[in-house]
């Protein structure tokens, strides 16, 4: 223990205890510090040898330190979630209001066909697979807008540094498709003929639907699987498992002969 922390505890052992001429202890203030401490200091009476009382105080005062250093390292260590603001809610709107855009055709058709369609007819496959079609155009429509304003959201500050960013599966699940479309979209465009562009394309579709399964893979593999306790990243983690439930279902549906 520092000198500074010795003469620190000589005052509080003054303030503790009185002492008496032949060195006992013979009084303790019950207001001053716990029963655990009191118990170590006074021993099973008042008379306790005044060296004794001091190695019990100084293991006690040892412990409750290091039981505080401990908590205020867990506590530095402890992911810091950031708030729920103003400009996460405009950012989301943005991307619902940009996506609602897109999806207004599929909307309207899906409008249209419930109000023609009867009670006996909206349930049978040659109306329910047509529906589900349109309800997964939609679904990727807002997905293609929310998953790129979830990275905007997760890199807004105050942020966690990139390596601990790049680790946590939901920006690794919605950044995998981004980067992807990002990376298809203008090879497939430059792609001199049909035939290239079409396989292009098919191996884009491909990697995209995979693109969350493998990232996240990639991520357990590693061992560097790291979810952090926070409203962003359960967002992200969302989204991108309705992105990898939304694709193949759609891919599935307009397969279907209806």
């Amino acid at each position: 223990m520092p000198l500074i922390r010795r003469l620190a505890f000589l005052k509080d052992w003054r303030r503790l205890a009185t002492v008496s001429r032949d060195g006992f202890v013979v009084n303790i203030q019950d207001s001053v510090d716990g029963p655990d401490a009191r118990r170590r200091l006074a021993g099973r009476a008042a008379g306790v040898e005044t060296p004794f009382s001091w190695i019990a105080t100084l293991r006690y005062e040892w412990e409750e330190e290091r039981s505080m250093s401990e908590e205020a390292v867990i506590e530095i260590d402890r992911p810091r979630c950031r708030p729920f603001s103003l400009g996460d809610v405009m950012i989301l709107i943005v991307a619902i209001a940009l996506g609602l855009a897109v999806a207004r055709p599929a909307l309207s058709t899906i409008v249209i066909a419930i109000q023609q369609a009867s009670r006996d007819t909206i349930w049978s496959l040659a109306r329910t697979i047509p529906l589900a079609r349109f309800l997964t155009i939609v679904l990727l429509n807002f997905l293609g807008f929310l998953l790129p304003a979830f990275l905007v959201l997760r890199v807004r500050r105050p942020r966690p540094p990139p390596r601990l960013i790049v680790v946590q599966p939901g920006f690794a699940g919605c950044a995998a498709p981004v980067a992807l479309v990002l990376f298809f979209v203008p090879l497939s465009l430059l792609a001199p003929a049909v035939m290239e562009q079409r396989i292009v394309m098919i191996a884009a579709l491909g990697l995209i639907v995979a693109a969350v399964p493998l990232a996240w893979l990639a991520l357990i593999a590693t061992r560097q699987w790291a979810p952090e306790p926070s409203w962003i990243d359960r967002l992200g983690r969302g989204l991108a498992a309705l992105w990898t439930l939304a694709l193949p279902l759609h891919l599935v549906l307009i397969r279907l002969p209806y």
